[in-house]
Parts: structure tokens; C-alpha cells; sequence
């Protein structure tokens, strides 16, 4: 029965569908620019997921969406970055996962806007989360940090991850800069060590463990900052898995598999 249902799904998801960009007119009510940034290796997807994307971009029609596809993500990175540290390491990343990571702290640093992962959304208008008094909009994940907690008491939930699957910021921001530094910092620990778990590794690395940390390091330097504190998954209103978007991963496997191998090439 497991099998005829695979079938099923797989049917009713393929042929995939190409996703494009809405473009909606320049409406900045604020410092953050009101474009979502996305990423993932193409731009097809099954027909449940492509139909939940358009259902995110119909709530926010105030508001550009940008896909950008690996081919068209790695362009970015080549012209914007090239010759730096975070260019050789986008360049030598083994998993998407630690490019797609980059790419999103890169990208709002240079243009500013917003970031959703393209499995993700919230049901709350994006700009609802947007006020001309504010630089940055931060959210905490439901998972509570397994460090000790001793003096993390910078951020409104100390005790929980600051998520990174959606977030803004106005260009040039400063925790946008601490975040590609700890990252650049941190390379040398993991480019030529073989990961008993990769998945894990990542997300130290790149990913909300490291987000995290850097947002904490930019609360100690500018307590009195500008960045709007959301509650856990935009208090409630994220959907952490849009309908159909597991059907992706039937044509790129997901990265989380992985085993006892290294990061970097």
C-alpha cells in the first residue's frame, strides 16, 4: 500500500511546474526593501508545492519575490564576492544546504529585503512585520539550544534558537556582517574534516546554531539596536512544511541522509 501511495503522490505531483518571479512595484515603507529572496537548485516544482508558493506570493502581492536557481546562485556569488574567503567557500561546499546558507546572509547584506526558504512561509502578511522604525526582523525557532544557557539573556528567548529559514534586513546591516564573519572565521575548523554527521555540522557551521551566536555577539556590541524580536515561528503563524514541498527532494536528495563525510571539496 506504501508503494501504490508513493505512486500516487508522484503522479499527482509530476510533471513539475516552473516557478517565477512576481515583480510588484517598489512600495519601501521602511529601511528593509520589500523583495523575498529564495533559493533552491531549479525552479521546477511539483504541482502541491508550486501551488503553495503562489498561495505565499498572492498573501504578499505588495511584495517582489526573486527565485534564484544554483546556476543563477552561483553567478551572484562569482560577481558580488569573488576573491574572497566566503567565495572559496561557496565554491568548495559539497551540500547545497551550506551554499543556499550563504547565499542568504550574502544577499541581504548586499541588497536587503527579506529571506524565506522555499519550503517555508507565514499565513501573517510580510507586512505586518515591516515598520519604518525598524532595521531587521529576527524569529525564534520552538527548539530550545542545548549549550548552557549561563549569561544568554541578550535576546527576548535566550533559551531558543533564533530561526534563519526567514528573516530581514536592511542592506549593509551589521549583524548580516557578524554572521558572514564568524562563518569565515569558523571554515578552517571544518574544510578538511570528515563529518560523522554532516547534517549537524552544517547547521553549526552556517546554519541557526551559528546564526544564533552571531546574533547574540551583535546584541552585546549594540544593545540598543533597531532589530524587531518576533516570537516563535512569527508567533505562530509560519508554516514549517508548505504543502507538497517534500516532493522536491524526490528529484534532489535531501542533505540530512548524509554520513561520515567531509563539507568541502
Amino acid at each position: 500500500m506504501l508503494y501504490l501511495k508513493n505512486i500516487y503522490e508522484f503522479l499527482r505531483d509530476f510533471p513539475s511546474l516552473e516557478l517565477r518571479d512576481q515583480i510588484s512595484p517598489s512600495n519601501v515603507s521602511g529601511t528593509i526593501p520589500n523583495v523575498v529572496y529564495q533559493t533552491w537548485e531549479n525552479k521546477k516544482f511539483g504541482r502541491t508545492h508550486f501551488t503553495s508558493n503562489i498561495l505565499f506570493r498572492k498573501r504578499n502581492r505588495g511584495f517582489t519575490f526573486k527565485l534564484y536557481d544554483a546556476a543563477e546562485r552561483d553567478c551572484y556569488i562569482s560577481y558580488r564576492w569573488k576573491g574572497s574567503p566566503l567565495e572559496e567557500m561557496y565554491v568548495r561546499a559539497r551540500f547545497g544546504q551550506i551554499k543556499a546558507d550563504l547565499f542568504r546572509y550574502m544577499i541581504l547584506f548586499d541588497l536587503g529585503g527579506l529571506y524565506f526558504d522555499i519550503s517555508k512561509a507565514i499565513t501573517r502578511p510580510l507586512r505586518t512585520l515591516i515598520q519604518p522604525e525598524i532595521d531587521g526582523i529576527i524569529s525564534f525557532e520552538n527548539n530550545r539550544r542545548l549549550e548552557s544557557k549561563a549569561n544568554r539573556n541578550l535576546t527576548s528567548m535566550p533559551d531558543n534558537l533564533v530561526l534563519q529559514w526567514g528573516f530581514g534586513f536592511a542592506p549593509r546591516h551589521e549583524l548580516l556582517s557578524t554572521v558572514l564573519s564568524q562563518i569565515e572565521q569558523r571554515f578552517s575548523d571544518y574544510k578538511n574534516v570528515v563529518q560523522r554527521n554532516p547534517k549537524q555540522a552544517i547547521l553549526e557551521l552556517t546554519g541557526p546554531v551559528a546564526f544564533t551566536d552571531s546574533v547574540e555577539i551583535f546584541f552585546s556590541k549594540f544593545p540598543y539596536n533597531k532589530v524587531k524580536q518576533v516570537g516563535i515561528d512569527f508567533d505562530g503563524s509560519a508554516i514549517l512544511s508548505l504543502p507538497g514541498s517534500a516532493a522536491r527532494h524526490k528529484l534532489v536528495p535531501a542533505y540530512a541522509l548524509a554520513s561520515n563525510e567531509k563539507l568541502f571539496r
